[in-house]
């Protein structure tokens, strides 16, 4: 049987969706506050991990599918250096859980998973309706997320059983084209 966790980190709100081959729907939801504003590097590293750690005891998750970090590389984008450091630390922290617990781990590019969840998107199309649009289309598949944070997790799921090959009750509803 094959169970997977879709990730979107995250330092303030991290969607995680879950699916073990079987079950009815998905489990989901938005681990609130890996971290605040005042957390140190350390904390939100060890949340991170910890996060991860609770859900395996629960779930027993084989595979993990997350989405990538940021592009860090210079000039391809702007932002300061604290959220560098955040996004390196919560990517080790997904690393060495994995790594530890024997778990697969596959990195997704954002564009990828929205590709085969959202369909076509025009170019250009801000991160707020991009977000908006995941709420929407799992409210079309029947799924009920509260935020935009297990949405966009619900999406990398889905993504995720499309590469496995783990079809889900909600998967009839997607359009031909997203299944490849």
């Amino acid at each position: 049987m094959t169970k997977i966790l879709g990730l979107d980190p995250s330092k303030r709100n991290t969607g995680w969706a879950y699916y073990g081959a079987g079950d009815e729907k998905p489990y989901h939801g938005v681990w609130d506050r890996i971290a605040s504003e005042y957390s140190s590097r350390g904390s939100i590293y060890y949340n991170t991990y910890k996060a991860l750690m609770d859900a395996h005891s629960l779930f027993k998750f084989e595979q993990v599918f997350a989405e990538e970090p940021i592009n860090l590389l210079p000039g391809a984008v702007a932002t300061q250096a604290e959220n560098i450091w955040t996004a390196v630390g919560m990517g080790a922290s997904i690393e060495l859980f994995c790594h530890t617990m024997g778990i697969k781990l596959t990195w997704v590019h954002q564009a990828r998973w929205r590709r085969e969840f959202l369909g076509r998107m025009p170019r250009a199309t801000k991160s707020a309706d991009l977000k908006q649009m995941a709420l929407e289309r799992c409210h079309q598949l029947g799924l009920k997320p509260q935020r935009h944070d297990d949405a966009e997790a619900l999406g990398i799921l889905t993504y995720a059983c499309l590469r496995e090959r783990v079809f889900m009750p909600w998967m009839a509803q997607l359009p031909v084209a997203g299944a490849r």
